[in-house]
């Protein structure tokens, strides 16, 4: 099955008049590169597994996906935040956040 993504934001082509706007998404596309570098050389350093990394346009920060782990809890302390749960037949399903060099960490935890 194709996953058909729309435009939402304005597209941005050579000679349309809109250079101010392309300088702006050039320099927040460089901001969110180097914090996400800087997140995922963090991240690997302290041993935590990345799944993925999503830098959709328009999005105030890059997403990392990592896998669950005992260690992240102790990693982020009190910066980690309760992103919701959901049940998946016999399987309940906890999303966590955490927040560093801007950036978004995302990981969920299963139970029985």
């Amino acid at each position: 099955m194709m996953h058909v993504v729309t435009q939402t934001l304005p597209r941005l082509c050579k000679g349309d008049g809109l250079e101010t706007a392309r300088a702006v998404a050039l320099a927040e596309i460089d901001v969110h590169i180097d914090n996400l570098k800087r997140c995922l050389h963090w991240l690997i350093a302290a041993g935590v597994s990345v799944i993925s990394v999503d830098m959709n346009r328009g999005t105030d920060q890059p997403l990392i996906t990592v896998s669950a782990s005992d260690s992240l809890h102790q990693l982020f302390g009190e910066d980690c935040a309760f992103g919701g749960r959901r049940r998946e037949n016999s399987l309940i399903v906890d999303t966590w956040l955490a927040q560093r060099h801007g950036c978004t960490i995302r990981w969920q935890e299963v139970e029985a």
